[in-house]
């Protein structure tokens, strides 16, 4: 037994130091990793972790190597190789890189759209890729502006002239209520919405996300069978979360089940494009109770074609996929429309000329609403958009498993 212990300390140290050597053994630059948690101290330890990254960047180029936990990733800024890895490559990637654990992405029923990969992923996305046509977006601008005009109200009330206003606050409940009532179909966010943003800060940074990344094993046979059988104790807000969207998704088919022959109709129709459709009854018309979760071999191709009876989705897939959009949407949005509102505060005449666009453009009425159409013609409002992405990006980092 003494000589097992031995013999397993020599190789996990062995295979610690080759891989804290990896990127000098290929003389790509870097900062130095320590034996066993590599430069993740460094990385966590800045919030955003993306501002630890452009330091490096300063530093040792725009092509460099660190070690992230357990995990050797090369960091690339030039921007002519990251479009040709996103586009002329994009079969080489694996996938994003997800939590520890998470585990297996091909199996694990509650892995989201943004955790899976391969055919897996493609078949998600599939399914999902109705919600953002151009079509069905075009129906979504009446809620939006119902949205946006009941918040213009909170706003005009709750503004006191000489006073300050936390703009973040109120384009956080605007930004959430939006996509609720999209996702969703309902209108009472408020609960979600403070479940949503507890859940946020419980994601960032915490410890055993930490040592999850230090030692995988670790993280995916311990860590997460003990959070998973923790999180009502401990009032998990992301397990709770999720919980509240599964008995929404659940109560919604049930509905579905009980309505009459001429209800049934109303929802084809919806479903052909006559009226906006809600993520939920959206993902429910692909719902199938065994839906079959297995490894897939070969080399991933984007241009395959996916099957009509792939087109499915398991209430597991839906939950995690309506959860992911919660979370993801919401906050980018929010800061973003914070950031532009602080612009354009900061430059008077900026926020002059993107006013006049506007007015020139969509000129409403009392009672009118902007069009698709009208938002395409607005050429400055999008350099406005892109110039604050570009000083402050919402997505400073993407990370991938590449294949070869």
């Amino acid at each position: 037994m003494l000589l097992i212990l031995i013999i397993s300390a020599f190789f996990l140290f062995w295979t610690a130091i080759r891989k804290n050597n990896y990127w000098k053994n290929r003389g790509i630059p870097g900062p130095e990793p320590s034996p066993w948690k590599g430069n993740i101290d460094l990385i966590f330890n800045k919030n955003p972790s993306s501002l630890q990254l452009f330091d490096w960047s300063k530093k040792y180029g725009r092509i460099y190597g660190i070690k992230n936990g357990w995990f050797n990733t090369l960091v690339i800024s030039e921007p002519e190789m990251v479009k040709e890895l996103l586009f002329d490559k994009f079969e080489t990637m694996y996938g994003h890189m997800v939590n520890p654990m998470i585990g297996n992405v091909n199996t694990n029923s509650m892995a989201h759209l943004f955790a899976t990969k391969g055919r897996r992923w493609k078949r998600l996305r599939h399914i999902a890729n109705p919600a953002f046509s151009t079509f069905n977006l075009k129906r979504a601008l009446p809620i939006i502006d119902d949205t946006i005009q009941n918040n213009i109200k909170i706003l005009k009330n709750t503004y006191l002239p000489g006073n300050y206003l936390n703009i973040v606050d109120y384009f956080t409940e605007l930004t959430f209520d939006v996509i609720y009532r999209l996702a969703m179909g309902q209108k009472d966010s408020k609960e979600f919405c403070q479940l949503s943003r507890d859940t946020l800060t419980v994601f960032n940074n915490n410890i055993f996300d930490y040592l999850s990344y230090i030692f995988p094993w670790l993280g995916l046979n311990v860590l997460s069978p003990f959070l998973g059988a923790t999180g009502n104790l401990r009032r998990d807000p992301g397990q709770i979360l999720i919980e509240k969207i599964y008995e929404a998704v659940i109560r919604r088919k049930e509905e579905k089940l009980k309505k009459n022959k001429k209800e049934e109709e109303e929802d084809e129709e919806n479903l052909k494009n006559k009226k906006w459709v809600n993520f939920i009854d959206l993902f429910l018309e692909s719902e199938a109770e065994n839906v079959e979760l297995k490894e897939y071999s070969g080399t991933f191709n984007r241009s395959e074609k996916v099957e009509k009876n792939e087109r499915r989705n398991s209430i597991d897939e839906i939950v995690m996929n309506l959860f992911l959009f919660l979370l993801t949407g919401f906050d980018t949005t929010a800061n973003t429309l914070s950031l532009i509102a602080h612009n354009l505060v900061i430059y008077p005449q900026v926020q002059k000329r993107l006013f006049e666009e506007i007015e020139e453009i969509c000129g409403l009425e009392e009672g009118e609403i902007i069009n698709y159409e009208q938002l395409a013609k607005l050429k400055y409002a999008d350099a406005v958009f892109y110039e604050t992405q570009r000083l402050c990006p919402m997505a400073a980092a993407l990370v991938f498993f590449i294949k070869k």
